[in-house]
C-alpha cells in the first residue's frame, strides 16, 4: 500500500495507463484524506446506501462482498460491534469477526438505518447498475458497491 503522494511521485516518472490503475488499487488513506473522501461522498452520491457503505468500510475494514452480506441484526449497537460474515470457511461452518461500532460509525448506522427502505440487508438493493443481475437477492451485489466506491473515490482524489 502507498499514499497519494508516494503514487503521484511514481506516475511523474512514467507508468503506462494500466500500471497507474494498478498503483491506485493500493492507495492507502491518512485520517485526513479518509475524512476527506466520507464528506466528498456524502455530498456528492447519487445512491442513498453509499455513504454509510463506505463509512462501513473505512471504519470496520470490512470488504465490499462482506457488507453487501450484512444483514440489520449483524449490528449490535448495544455490545458496540458489527458481525462481519467472512466467506472464508473452515469445512462446515462459517467464520466472523467482530469489529468495534465506533462512535461516528454508531451515529451513520443508525441515521441510515431510520431512512432505508425495510429490508433485512443493511444495504437493500434501491437502484441498478447496468448490468444483469447474477441473483434476484435483495442486497446489492458486490460488483455495484465496488464500482460506485471505486469511481467515487477516484473522483473525490482527482478533483
Amino acid at each position: 500500500f502507498q499514499t497519494m503522494a508516494e503514487i503521484e511521485r511514481q506516475i511523474r516518472y512514467g507508468l503506462s495507463e494500466e500500471e497507474q490503475t494498478e498503483q491506485w488499487e493500493s492507495l492507502y488513506l491518512n485520517s485526513s484524506e479518509l475524512d476527506e473522501l466520507l464528506a466528498y461522498v456524502k455530498e456528492n452520491s447519487r445512491y442513498s446506501y453509499l455513504y454509510p457503505m463506505v463509512a462501513v468500510a473505512m471504519f470496520t475494514g470490512a470488504r465490499r462482498s462482506e457488507i453487501t452480506r450484512m444483514k440489520t441484526h449483524d449490528i449490535d449497537f448495544e455490545n458496540e460491534n458489527i458481525r462481519i460474515r467472512e466467506r472464508k470457511r473452515k469445512r462446515g461452518s462459517r467464520t466472523y469477526r467482530y469489529p468495534p461500532l465506533i462512535g461516528r460509525l454508531e451515529t451513520i448506522l443508525k441515521d441510515w438505518l431510520r431512512v432505508k427502505r425495510t429490508s433485512n440487508f443493511v444495504f437493500p438493493c434501491e437502484h441498478r447498475v447496468d448490468r444483469k443481475r447474477k441473483s434476484q437477492s435483495d442486497g446489492v451485489t458486490a460488483d455495484e458497491a465496488g464500482d460506485c466506491v471505486m469511481s467515487w473515490t477516484h473522483i473525490a482524489l482527482t478533483t
